[in-house]
């Protein structure tokens, strides 16, 4: 299994069983990750963070959230052009926490999103 998808699958299993957040990286009263979050934790290792001290570098540039932003597009949440923009600005993990903490977001729908860049990344 490549790295790449093996921290999406880690970040997967965190959502599942810690749960689901979302406007923090880590939800210290619910446990839960925002995907961000998860990724972030999936690949430094790091659990129940405090986020306010989290290195935005360790996920910003990411393989992981690179993945997230092209299941966003193979999903229909964002265009072409979209992903391309945040892409050349180096904020895909805004798009990725936008659609995240997007009002009415449902912890399926973002299952939904990890587990297609899961796929995609096994494919790569």
């Amino acid at each position: 299994m490549n790295k790449t998808r093996e921290n999406l699958a880690i970040a997967l299993d965190l959502i599942n069983t810690e749960g689901w957040t979302i406007a923090e990286l880590w939800d210290r009263d619910s446990g839960g990750y925002c995907l961000l979050g998860a990724i972030y934790a999936a690949r430094t290792g790091a659990r129940r963070f405090d986020p306010k001290e989290v290195e935005v570098a360790a996920y910003q540039d990411s393989s992981e959230v690179e993945a997230v932003a092209v299941a966003l597009r193979d999903e229909g949440h964002v265009d072409e052009e979209q992903l391309n923009e945040f892409r050349e600005d180096g904020e895909l993990h805004a798009l990725v926490y936008t659609f995240n903490d997007m009002t009415g977001r449902q912890k399926e729908e973002v299952i939904d999103v990890l587990s297609r860049a899961i796929e995609a990344a096994g494919q790569a």
